[in-house]
Order: structure tokens, then sequence, then C-alpha cells
């Protein structure tokens, strides 16, 4: 007896004779019900996934651009501050000198 299905089959009990039909609807319920469930689970859960990973790059790029704002400000600030520094030195010698 060879390994195909029907000869499963026949060694689990299920059928008589290789050449007997196949308990369509038992196999359906056992096998391709299972497994169409499962499929369609698996692929609802890539599609959350993928939402998932949407939302979270399209935050991550949120805080990038916060980041990136935060850091422009800084150098804007620093900047300014060394310029305020540079103008005080320059007023402090031109008051030293004057005086």
């Amino acid at each position: 007896m060879g390994y195909g299905l029907s000869g499963l089959l026949v060694k689990a009990g299920v059928i008589d004779r290789r050449t007997d039909p196949y308990p369509f609807l038992p196999l359906l319920a056992v096998v391709w019900l299972p497994i169409t469930v499962w499929l369609l689970w698996v692929q609802r859960r890539s599609q959350e996934l993928d939402d998932l990973e949407q939302e979270l790059r399209h935050e991550l790029e949120g805080r990038e651009r916060e980041i990136e704002r935060q850091r422009r400000l800084l150098e804007q600030r620093t900047a300014d501050e060394s310029r305020d520094v540079s103008t005080k030195e320059a007023e402090d010698r031109e008051e030293s000198h004057a005086g």
C-alpha cells in the first residue's frame, strides 16, 4: 500500500479500500477549514502589523522633525549667545581703550 492520501486513510481506518470514495465533509472539517481559518487569521494579523508599522513610522517621522526643529533652535541660540558675547567683549575693549 502506498502512502498517498488514500493509503493513509486506509491505515487510519477511515476507509476500507484505497478505491473507496474519500470522506469529503470530514476532510473538509478536519483539514481545509482549520487551515483556511488559520491563514485568514495570519493575513489579518499581518495587516494589523503593517498598519502598526505605518503608524509607528509616522510617529517616528514626527519625532525626528521635532528633534531637528529643536536642534535648529539650539544652534540659533548658540549663535545668538556667541554673537552677544563677541559684542560684549568688543564693547568692553572699546570702554577700556576709551577709559
